[in-house]
């Protein structure tokens, strides 16, 4: 009986080494890892992380989710969580659904998380009742 690779599964379908430089849009379907410098547009349908090598600049990044060890400037927009870890460098306009912020992390600029708004003006919003006895 053959035995079985003890290999790990592929955490990140695309990775860009701590040695490329790259500028321009990037879109992808699966998980990318950020290990060198990028500057530009990316976007991704599942879960995007920046590697505390990493250096990403005048960026505009959407995803489900990101995680941001490395240093990042830019816009960031994510469907899901934003978790921003030990000592990442962060200046950006953040907007996302939760955020976690390591106590170590270095971070500048603005927080909007819009569906948690909506849901709390829903709770708090008053129910409208008919008032029958009062003829309106």
């Amino acid at each position: 009986m053959p035995r079985r690779s003890k290999l790990k599964p592929l955490i990140h379908s695309i990775e860009l080494s701590p040695h490329v430089a790259m500028s321009g849009e990037l879109d992808t379907e699966g998980s990318l890892l950020i290990k060198g410098k990028f500057t530009g547009v990316v976007r991704s349908v599942s879960h995007i992380s920046i590697d505390k090598s990493a250096w990403v600049e005048s960026c505009s990044l959407s995803a489900e989710s990101v995680s941001v060890s490395g240093r990042f400037s830019g816009s960031i927009k994510v469907s899901g969580c934003a978790n921003f870890q030990d000592r990442a460098r962060i200046s950006a306009s953040v907007e996302c659904a939760s955020l976690k912020i390591s106590s170590s992390c270095r971070f500048e600029g603005t927080i909007a998380m819009p569906d948690l708004a909506l849901r709390d003006l829903r709770l708090n919003k008053p129910s409208l009742t008919a008032d029958r006895s009062s003829g309106n």
